[in-house]
């Protein structure tokens, strides 16, 4: 059986066309509309800040610091930033992240996190979709989806997986993160907890939650959650 692994040159140079600019062409069988999100976001903010000349914002995800967005910002918001830099640089969101144990990491070190990390979720949707070629039936916890390989593009038919939050605390919204790049805006899991089902893509995720005592955003930074293999996750808040 292919394992992940397998897939991962073939991931790591789609991943490196995209934030290139080159023209990608989607494997069939698979949607990587979020990752590639996050790979748009992510450059736009570097470039950003190399123009400062400082490092990306980080938390520590596991021990190793993960880049995280610094802006819950659109394209009106990108546009603005480019007339007044240094205001959206030390905005709220922007001190919260150091307020929290934030960290600056190297630009050079940022993009290779976020390279590896997209790259190692892509590989995982190819694995599975290979091998689910091979089975007449789906497995336990597959969920049939038709959603954009890409921003933009035709829908394909894919699978994702079931999977499970739950939380000490009821009435938790509930949020997601790619592991590899921390992106609070447009990443909504579900709610009120718990428990929360919804059904993710492959991949390595981070979670967290916002409401009642929670004002702001607070992740769980010691569990990365790689889907299919895992199916669930309790969050202690």
């Amino acid at each position: 059986m292919l394992g992940y692994e397998d897939f991962y040159s073939t991931s790591l140079e789609l991943v490196e066309n995209k934030i290139e600019g080159k023209d990608v062409e989607v494997p069939d069988g698979i949607s990587v509309i979020d990752v590639f999100s996050d790979l748009s976001f992510f450059s736009r903010e570097l470039n950003y800040l190399n123009e400062l000349g400082v490092g990306f914002p980080a938390l520590r995800v596991n021990g190793e610091l993960v880049p995280c967005s610094f802006l819950h910002a659109d394209d009106k918001f990108f546009q603005l930033l480019n007339v007044e830099k240094e205001f959206y640089l030390f905005s709220r969101s922007f001190e919260r992240i150091l307020r929290i144990g934030g960290e600056f990491m190297l630009s050079e070190d940022a993009q290779l996190v976020v390279r590896k990390g997209a790259a190692s979720s892509i590989a995982r949707r190819l694995a599975y979709n290979y091998e689910s070629l091979k089975e007449e039936e789906m497995k336990n916890g597959r969920v049939n989806l038709e959603i954009p390989a890409i921003s933009g593009g035709n829908p394909v038919k894919t699978t994702g997986a079931t999977f499970v939050v739950t939380t000490n605390t009821h009435g938790l919204s509930v949020l997601k993160s790619g592991a590899y790049y921390i992106r609070p805006s447009g990443t909504t899991f579900g709610g009120p907890s718990s428990p929360v089902a919804r059904t993710l893509l492959d991949g390595d995720y981070i979670f967290g939650v916002i409401g009642n005592m929670y004002t702001t955003v607070d992740w769980d930074l010691n569990q990365t959650v790689v889907v299919p293999d895992t199916t669930s996750v309790h969050l202690h808040k």
